[in-house]
């Protein structure tokens, strides 16, 4: 018997109450978010003894003095060592609060992400009920992510502008052909991407995966005209000229001393395929502390599939944004995988997840594609994307003892620790057969049971290491020193099941 057809002022109220539901997760995002702040111990004010909180954090006592000094008009360079659009943003809040400044910019921040993921999910074939709730699992849906948000770091800026970038991308390549609403579309476009590198310029590299893939898309359709270039070019001069000329007030023609360090420690492809397995299945035994981040968040794995299978379960318009947004994803992973102060240890001890919390949401929006699709169809490529993901992350580089003279990606060494703050960032002079390693960027030397481990990052260690005449552990370089070379292992990934099989560590 067929049903009967729904009244049409029934569905009209189903309809309506479907359309307040993404505003009552905005409450509840928000709530979530309160309670996060109020509840992080490092919260100014929340620790006794320490009331500073994360003010008295590097990263932070920085975004706090440079805001100060904006509210104050004082463009001294001395006083703004970060990128400046996160201390702007924090300014006219210090004037009526310096231990909380950031809670309603953060907030603010938090509900632009969530408009413009929403916005972005429904250019790709989900709904908004569905993608809100998808938000709500990628920001709010472990600790150590509801931390990065609640806590004052610049990536919350950078994420309500990257995904407003992808979503005013996606507006374009599913938009009108011409009018207004594209005019706008590609003036939000430019002036975003303009504004994203003023927050961090690493992230300049998403605005060319972006633009660029979107340009080529429109080249493909025959539907990019030369008053969109306009368009597009008027956007960003609107946020790049006061941006350039902000700079110039205060460093004038010169780089600020933030980018210059962060030159010289930098990014490298050498040793990517290895710090890449460290932070994203598992460390352990090469350092005992920490966990890769499929491990603690193993929602990530149907993510990771999707990005396989998405040319079968994205079509239409849907799959050039989705490809734009894996792009980004991916381009954007290796980047900081290959960051050389980015290790498995800082990863959660120092809240270094917050480098990726622009892309959970994202990661859990391609997720729910892949589940779609093995519940509605294609089966076939999602499961085989899910089946290779799965068996390729129970794959192991296990420690394996290599000869005296054989490469060696760790060395033990017999010598006697400082308390762990300063032992993390240790940086005595070592070289071996191939010359000088370079602490934190070359190798890290960690504090172990046994003495200390060095931790090759780049290149496998060649010959002994040797240190400076008279360094602390001139004498344990020439005792006798336990090598260890990287080999296959294989067992349940640890997303799955417990990584108890591990042997303990060296």
């Amino acid at each position: 018997m067929l049903a009967a057809p729904m009244h049409p002022t029934a569905a009209s109220r189903t309809a309506s109450r479907l359309r307040t539901v993404p505003g009552l997760l905005a409450v509840l995002l928000s709530v979530l978010y309160l309670e996060a702040y109020a509840s992080d111990p490092a919260t100014p004010g929340n620790a006794a003894g320490f009331w500073l909180g994360w003010w008295g954090w590097w990263d932070q006592s920085n975004f706090l003095r440079s805001a100060q000094a904006f509210a104050a008009g004082r463009l001294d360079p001395s006083l703004h060592w970060y990128p400046l659009g996160y201390a702007l943003i924090g300014a006219p809040f210090v004037t009526v609060s310096i231990g909380h400044a950031y809670l309603l910019p953060d907030l603010a921040l938090l509900l632009v992400s969530y408009a413009a993921f929403l916005s972005f999910a429904g250019r790709v074939g989900v709904g908004r009920v569905v993608a809100a709730l998808l938000f709500l699992l990628g920001t709010m849906g472990a600790d150590a992510l509801r931390e990065s948000w609640a806590q004052p770091w610049n990536t919350t800026a950078s994420s309500a502008l990257v995904w407003s970038m992808l979503a005013l991308a996606a507006r374009v390549l599913d938009g009108p052909p011409a009018g207004l609403a594209r005019a706008v579309a590609l003036a939000g476009l430019g002036w975003v991407a303009a504004a994203i590198p003023f927050v961090r310029p690493t992230d300049l590299m998403l605005v060319a995966i972006v633009l660029g893939g979107t340009g080529l898309v429109l080249l493909h359709r025959r539907d990019l005209r030369g008053r969109d270039l306009g368009f597009l070019m008027l956007g960003g001069l609107l946020a790049g000229v006061p941006e350039g000329l902000l700079w110039l007030a205060i460093y004038g023609p010169h780089q600020s001393g933030y980018m210059v360090v962060a030159r010289q420690l930098g990014f490298s492809l050498h040793g990517l395929w290895w710090k890449t397995y460290l932070l994203l299945l598992v460390p352990r035994p090469w350092f005992p502390q920490g966990a890769g981040l499929v491990e603690r968040l193993p929602w990530m794995v149907p993510g990771l599939a999707a990005m396989l299978a998405l040319p079968w379960i994205a079509r239409g318009a849907a799959r050039a944004s989705l490809a734009l947004l894996a792009g980004c994803i991916v381009a954007y992973d290796l980047l900081f995988f290959s960051y050389a102060d980015l290790l498995p240890s800082g990863l959660w001890l120092y809240h270094n997840v917050h480098y990726f919390k622009w892309t959970m949401p994202g990661m859990v929006l391609l997720g729910f594609l892949l589940l779609r699709a093995l519940a509605t169809g294609p089966r076939r490529p999602a499961v085989l994307a899910l089946a290779a993901v799965t068996l390729l992350s129970g794959v192991r580089l296990m420690p394996r003892a290599a000869g005296a003279d054989a490469p060696a990606w760790m060395v033990q060494l017999p010598a006697p620790t400082p308390d762990g703050a300063h032992s993390y960032l240790a940086q005595y002079a070592l070289h071996d057969d191939l010359g000088a390693l370079r602490p934190m960027v070359d190798y890290r030397a960690l504090p172990d049971s046994q003495g200390w481990r060095v931790i090759a990052l780049r290149r496998a260690f060649e010959g002994p290491l040797v240190g400076a005449a008279g360094d602390p552990w001139w004498q344990a370089l020439h005792r006798p020193t336990l090598r260890w070379r990287i080999g296959l292992a294989y067992g349940l990934p640890c997303w799955l099941a417990s990584c108890s099989w591990h042997r303990p560590a060296p």
